[in-house]
């Protein structure tokens, strides 16, 4: 702008010398040089370049500051219980029970399972089923548990007390009764033997059989055993049964 302004000052100024030169004029001394006025057009021209106005320079926008994502809050894991559970040493009752805990305790979860919690107690880390307990807190930071192979079970203790009775019935044979005292835990049933054959297999907890025996009079080995995967443990009796 300045440099446009300063070429057409000095148009201006050669048209206005050439305009004179075109004059009619009368023979004069040779002009003088008035080096006081070409200072004063110089400095008034150099004034009017200084003056102009700027070209002003677009202000650009300020760059966008990302806003940092909020972080969720942590909060220490709690487990509650709703009642009183068994802890085991995994995730179901062929597991070995580790502690009991009672309804309103807190024991310190440190993972969780499908279904369960595992906690610390005094006699170490165990498996609680969810269903006993309410939980709060960030417990998706707990890590997830590798489930320990399922243990072998003990052998379950024998029948006790194994006793009988019978009826005689009326044109022959006879009903013998046997029953006994469950002492066994976690077996998975009982088998009833007469003279080595099975008659039958009862569930868990049972504790009475009935069978019917042919005839009048005889002596019969009868054998009630309690078992589970590892082997069976049984109880024996001799039925001495005469009807006659």
């Amino acid at each position: 702008m300045k440099n446009n302004f300063a070429l057409r000052l000095v148009l201006l100024l050669g048209l206005l010398t050439l305009s004179a030169c075109n004059l009619p004029r009368q023979p004069a001394a040779a002009p003088t040089l008035d080096s006081a006025a070409v200072a004063t057009i110089a400095a008034a021209t150099l004034k009017a370049i200084g003056a102009q106005t700027p070209l002003t320079t677009p202000t650009q926008p300020p760059a966008a500051t990302a806003s940092p994502s909020p972080s969720a809050t942590f909060s220490a894991p709690l487990i509650t219980l709703s009642e009183n559970a068994n802890c085991r040493s995994g995730p179901g009752e062929n597991y070995p029970i580790i502690a009991v805990f009672k309804k309103g305790e807190q024991p310190a979860p440190i993972g969780r399972s499908p279904g369960f919690w595992i906690v610390t107690s005094a006699k170490g880390d165990c498996w609680l089923a969810q269903q006993f307990s309410s939980a709060s807190g960030s417990l998706e930071s707990l890590p997830t548990a590798v489930i320990p192979p399922s243990p072998t079970p003990n052998l379950p203790a024998a029948p006790s007390g194994l006793r009988y009775s019978f009826t005689c019935a009326y044109g022959g044979g006879a009903e013998v009764t046997l029953s006994w005292q469950d002492a066994a835990s976690g077996e998975d049933g009982y088998r009833v033997y007469r003279d080595g054959a099975l008659l039958g297999q009862l569930a868990p907890n049972v504790a009475q059989y009935s069978d019917s025996v042919p005839g009048f009079s005889g002596v019969f080995i009868y054998r009630v055993e309690a078992f589970n995967l590892t082997g069976g443990a049984p109880a024996q009796v001799t039925v001495n049964l005469n009807c006659q």
